[in-house]
């Protein structure tokens, strides 16, 4: 993706509504965090840090460049 792709795709509704998706998701497994084992902390701890990265890679893209 180039810097102009982001850019277009940051501002589009479609994005917009993808990014309430996984802020959704992101809310759902902090929840788990109250009830969840030591076993399970560090997997839904990844998931939560790669939803969040999904949510910026529009922006990354553009950083990167």
């Amino acid at each position: 993706m180039n810097v102009e792709q982001a850019k277009e795709l940051q501002q589009s509704l479609l994005w917009k509504g993808i990014v309430e998706e996984l802020d959704k998701k992101i809310v759902y497994e902090t929840t788990k965090l109250h009830t969840c084992t030591a076993e399970e902390l560090p997997l839904i701890q990844g998931m939560i840090q790669c939803y969040m990265t999904m949510t910026r890679l529009p922006q990354d893209v553009i950083d990167r460049e």
